[in-house]
């Protein structure tokens, strides 16, 4: 197909990036899962990092 046959058809990009929020899990879970609940943490060392 050439691009003249092409430029008529639409593109929808559907790789796009969602970064959720920092304390999506900390600020919504009971606080019985405390300890289990994935957080993000600042590491000064490393450019942050999830745990």
């Amino acid at each position: 197909m050439s691009v003249a046959a092409t430029s008529s058809i639409p593109i929808i990009d559907v790789d796009s990036h969602f970064t959720e929020p920092a304390d999506l899990w900390t600020s919504r879970a009971p606080s019985r899962f405390d300890d289990g609940v994935p957080r993000l943490i600042d590491d000064p060392e490393n450019e942050g990092g999830q745990c």
